[in-house]
């Protein structure tokens, strides 16, 4: 097994885990979303750089998009919510 299979296949786990208890916390109480997006944001910057390094859709297009609509998904709720103390 190369060193970049299992590095990936680590970083897959790791994050999925990450968006999994973030996507939980959230449901729990909606305001709760800092762990989802710093997950999306993170996600998205780092894939976008493999894609604009590479320019290949598979995979760091697709995850630079899934994240970067999550991200956005994410923000606009944050915006649209009601400021209450």
């Amino acid at each position: 097994v190369h060193q970049t299979c299992v590095t990936s296949l680590a970083a897959g786990l790791l994050f999925g885990l990450l968006a999994a208890v973030g996507s939980y916390l959230a449901s729990q109480n909606p305001k709760n979303v800092w762990l989802s997006l710093g997950t999306s944001g993170t996600l998205a910057v780092l894939m976008g750089l493999r894609f604009l390094s590479s320019w290949k859709f598979m995979p760091a297009g697709l995850m630079t998009l899934a994240s970067g609509l999550m991200l956005a998904k994410i923000i606009t709720g944050m915006i649209k919510r009601p400021h209450t103390s």
